[in-house]
């Protein structure tokens, strides 16, 4: 018989998620487990989208203002 394999630690906010949807599920009185498993996929993989996102605005913003510094730097030498 295969095993799942382990899952990873959930961190603050996923664990408050699990406890309100273990909640909607006990009063739905729907006993499915796969449900919740599959949406908290999904909310993993929507936080490390967040993240990617997030990180390639900030190199994008970083890359903007090096930009702005060179044009900047060779627009006052030509003065």
């Amino acid at each position: 018989m295969s095993e799942l394999p382990p899952e990873r630690p959930t961190n603050p906010a996923e664990q408050r998620l699990s406890l309100l949807l273990e909640e909607l599920r006990r009063e739905a009185g729907d006993d499915d487990r796969a449900f919740v498993g599959s949406l908290m996929r999904h909310v993993r993989v929507q936080s490390l989208l967040r993240e990617l996102l997030s990180a390639v605005g900030g190199l994008t913003l970083a890359v903007r203002e090096a930009l702005a510094l060179l044009f900047a730097s060779r627009s006052g030498e030509n003065r």
